[in-house]
Formats: structure tokens, C-alpha cells, sequence
């Protein structure tokens, strides 16, 4: 059985832009896809949506369809996925840039979290997660202080996280 032209129409245009655009690179428009392949504007308009939905491309009302800067497969959003696992399953190369850790006094909602004393401090950790070299996600975690003692970045920065002893 012959799939439908618009799923022709996407998985041709999902080949050519992983070929031959770059991240936030501006598409053709609908009317150029049209002429361009000889099909229906309508059905340039699925084959779009399925590639929206895939998360190959975004549009900016008025201003056109831009490739997305990255592309990653969610096999199964009703699962948790570690940012590592998640990277690793898409055969890429994670990397963690320690950008700051301070030890503050957290908001009531983050010493509630942690289940703190109210007067319990804990370290600020913002760090940049990376796959094959690009920035996907910007993280501020907290860290109770009595559980994670006399933490530095530069210790940080040798390791990870999870390498440190742990007071519990």
C-alpha cells in the first residue's frame, strides 16, 4: 500500500533539510514548495505540519519556516529520560559546562522541595548541557549543603556530580 503524498512530501523534505540546511536557516516558502514539487499547497501544508510536529522545523507567523537548531527524536514522552540517557540513545556526545555554584539561602518553595530546616543553606549549581557540542539546556539545580559539603566548581569540573562523597 502507497503512503499517503504528504508523508512522500515530508520524509523527501526531511532528507533535504537534514542534507543540505543548516540550524535556523530559512525554508522555501509554501508557494516556492508548491511549484518546486508540483503538488497541492495543501498537501505542502501537511507534509510541513508533520515536520513541525517532528520538531525538524518551527515557523514565525510573517516570517517564514526555520530548520530547528537541533534534531531530537522523543521516542516516549510518557517516560523520564535522563538529559544523558536521552543523548546517548541518539548516538550523541554529551559534555557539561559548570558555569557558577554559590552556597545561598534558598527560596521557601526550593527549602520545601529539599525538605530543609528553615535555616539550611544549600550550593546553587547553573551548568550548561551539551550533545556533540551544542548547548540544549540551561540548568540551575540546587544541592542541599548538608548532604553536598565543601563543594568547588574547580572539584566539579574534574568529574561529575555524582563522583563526590556524600554526607548521608
Amino acid at each position: 500500500m502507497k503512503s499517503p503524498l504528504y508523508k512522500e512530501l515530508m520524509n523527501q523534505l526531511a532528507s533535504h533539510i537534514k542534507k543540505d540546511y543548516q540550524p535556523n536557516q530559512k525554508l522555501l516558502s509554501e508557494r516556492e514548495l508548491v511549484d518546486m514539487f508540483k503538488v497541492s499547497r495543501s498537501t505542502v501544508r501537511l507534509a510541513l505540519n508533520e515536520l513541525e510536529e517532528k520538531g525538524l522545523i518551527y515557523r514565525l507567523h510573517g516570517k517564514g519556516t526555520f530548520v530547528a537548531p537541533i534534531f531530537i527524536k522523543q521516542p516516549n514522552l510518557g517516560s523520564m529520560y535522563s538529559f544523558s540517557s536521552q543523548m546517548e540513545g541518539e548516538g550523541k556526545e554529551i559534555s557539561t559546562k559548570n558555569i557558577s555554584l554559590k552556597l545561598c539561602k534558598p527560596e521557601k518553595e526550593i527549602v520545601l522541595q529539599l525538605n530543609l530546616a528553615p535555616n539550611d543553606q544549600a550550593y546553587e549549581l547553573i551548568r550548561l548541557r551539551l550533545a556533540d557540542g551544542e548547548p540544549l539546556v540551561y540548568n540551575r539545580t540546587y544541592l542541599p549543603e548538608k548532604i553536598f559539603s565543601n563543594l568547588i566548581l574547580e572539584d566539579l569540573n574534574q568529574g561529575t556530580l555524582y563522583s563526590h562523597k556524600l554526607l548521608v
